[in-house]
């Protein structure tokens, strides 16, 4: 098992083994893809981090794109993907309600039950609706809402576009289809963004390819990635000295993981809408 990148593959009810869009294998090649060909040049698109492993649930279909996942996420997603070792979760679907929901409640409810895990949600693609756009689970209160910043002029080239504005041309720009908060009782989302425009993911049903994605699904488990090294920074024991010390190490929390994260992050500056919009001060 110790060889293998991925651990587990659960297939419940709502999942066919199948991907018809690709959406899945990118996912999870920003969080976790590596590419162990030394001769290729795919290590500019290896993930977040590269040599953790992945506990895949399988939610959907290849004939929609819709997802159907377990009435209960406590017991249906949670705990079985907790139980094999994932610490870390990612989801990067939801509902288009933004209201403090029973989903959003079963992460809260989950993270208080099991101090050391982290779930990250994908905020949502409708930010071009305005505020309350983020939607249910990202509603949630433990847990971490991922918004979608803009990428930067290396990263616009290698996929062969040309922007005609600078804020395009800036990682500290906000997606314009990033969903928005605050949430329905007036809290603060999403907590955190990471890139979610023109990322470089594993391509699916291609033996070595990548394609080309955008949107808040690919900056959840980008967060997820970082999360995992802020986990491992702790476990291996860099805390506090800055070097590997294993008498140092120990289990961090979620909440803890969430805090640095969010600690960690900068404003952003701008809100675009397109590639030949005016830009706004955010």
């Amino acid at each position: 098992m110790a060889h293998r990148k991925v651990i587990t593959y659960i297939s419940p009810s709502g999942g066919d083994k199948l991907d018809g869009s690709g959406h899945g294998t990118s996912v999870a090649g920003v969080s976790a893809g590596y590419c162990n060909d030394p001769k290729s040049n795919y290590y500019n698109y290896y993930g977040a981090a590269y040599n953790s492993k992945i506990a895949f649930m399988d939610i959907g279909t290849s004939s929609s794109s819709d997802v159907t996942p377990p009435s209960n996420y406590y017991t249906g997603i949670f705990q079985p993907l907790y139980q094999v070792g994932s610490k870390v979760q990612s989801m990067s679907w939801g509902s288009s309600s933004n209201s403090y929901t029973a989903q959003a409640r079963y992460i809260d409810q989950f993270m208080w039950d099991f101090k050391d895990s982290l779930i990250i949600i994908a905020a949502g693609n409708t930010g071009g609706n305005g505020s309350n756009t983020v939607g249910t689970p990202a509603t949630n209160k433990n847990g971490i809402a991922a918004g979608a910043s803009l990428n930067d002029e290396q990263s616009w080239n290698a996929v062969g576009k040309v922007s005609t504005k600078s804020a395009a041309l800036t990682k500290s720009g906000l997606a314009s289809f990033s969903s928005r908060g605050p949430t329905a009782d007036g809290r603060l989302k999403p907590e955190i963004c990471a890139v979610g425009n023109n990322i470089g993911a594993a391509e699916y049903n291609q033996e070595c390819s990548v394609a080309n994605r955008d949107g808040t699904s690919f900056s959840s488990p980008l967060i997820a990635g970082y999360a995992t090294l802020v986990r491992q920074y702790f476990m291996d024991g860099f805390y506090p000295s800055g070097f590997k010390n294993v008498s140092n190490s120990f289990i961090p929390s979620g909440a803890l993981i969430k805090a640095i994260l969010v600690h960690s992050g900068q404003a952003l500056d701008y809100i675009t809408d397109g590639e030949k919009s005016v830009t706004t001060r955010w």
